[in-house]
């Protein structure tokens, strides 16, 4: 399975777009970015659990507890953040409840299409996972502390994750052949 991971010029022009639209649209990209965390983890988040947090508890997929860091810029993000509204959700829908996975998914949509990336270029909100998870791992070239960062419990779902970069790849073969 190829997923294809969001390049960084259109990464940066996501973010500047996101935060022309408001704090809200900011956190949501910057956080799954940041974290990692699946969408539907991250639309349930609560103002108790994030605020004055580095690090937070968050149930993920297969109903287990997993420890999430917040990095100090994401912090200082979701502080500013919450000043805007007093709801118990970090991310409100306005009716009590917190937005929907699809709302996520359709903020990210509007975002794309206000860059005029044509449909059928459109990323999912889960590319912003892969993009998260590939860019820790080529930071770190550690599979293992990777697999801590996604929370998987498999290593051998970490690395569908660790796109190779041709480029890489050809450096390290390079490298071999100079001994």
């Amino acid at each position: 399975m190829m997923v294809t991971i969001i390049p960084e010029q259109t990464l940066r022009k996501i973010k500047i777009k996101a935060s022309q639209r408001g704090l809200r649209d900011l956190l949501l990209i910057e956080l799954a970015l940041a974290t990692a965390l699946r969408v539907g983890e991250l639309v349930s988040l609560t103002r108790e659990q994030v605020r004055g947090k580095e690090w937070i508890s968050v149930r993920v997929k297969g109903g287990r507890m997993e420890q999430v860091y917040l990095p100090p810029k994401i912090r200082r993000l979701i502080e500013t953040y919450l000043k805007t509204h007093s709801s118990e959700w970090l991310f409100p829908n306005g009716r009590g409840d917190h937005i929907s996975t699809r709302h996520a998914q359709r903020i990210f949509y509007e975002i794309q299409d206000a860059l005029n990336i044509p449909d059928g270029e459109k990323w999912n909100f889960h590319t912003l996972r892969h993009t998260a998870i590939t860019k820790f791992y080529f930071q770190t070239k550690d599979i293992l502390l990777t697999r801590a960062f996604a929370r998987h419990k498999r290593v051998e779902t970490t690395t569908i994750y660790a796109h190779l970069n041709p480029l890489e790849l050809a450096r390290a073969v390079n490298q071999i052949e100079r001994g």
